[in-house]
């Protein structure tokens, strides 16, 4: 009742307590806790919950494409880069005497040792 007495003074208006009473009236009521209130808001926060799973696994999914595709990227960029290996080649039917092929491996052998071993490697892999 003060806070209406002071909110009508501040107006002009003065009223004396039985006119103040007709006026206001104040009601008790308790407020009302259902669990459907509750049951709303928990079906809210599953929803949003599953549309960040769902937003985090389409990012995710994208990650892992332009990542793949980095890396096919990349592969293809060294493939471009690495350069033409030519291999010795020793003309056995020319050659009609074995020790003939067996000196010109060992020089071979001896000299680059490297393009002995890759040639030695194209033989097994063609047999």
């Amino acid at each position: 009742m003060n806070d209406v007495r002071t909110l009508l003074a501040n107006s002009g208006q003065t009223l004396t307590d039985a006119e103040l009473a007709n006026r206001v009236s104040v009601i008790s009521q308790t407020f009302n806790t259902t669990d459907g209130v509750s049951g709303t808001s928990n079906a809210s926060i599953y929803w949003m919950a599953g549309l960040g799973l769902l937003a985090l696994a389409l990012a995710g999914g994208g990650y892992a494409v332009y990542r793949r595709r980095k890396k096919a990227q990349a592969e293809a960029m060294a493939e471009e880069e690495a350069p033409k290996v030519e291999l010795p080649t020793i003309d056995i039917d020319s050659v009609s005497n074995e020790s003939q092929v067996r000196k010109q491996l060992e020089s071979l052998a001896k000299r680059k040792p490297d393009e002995f071993v890759n040639l030695l490697r194209t033989w097994l892999a063609d047999e």
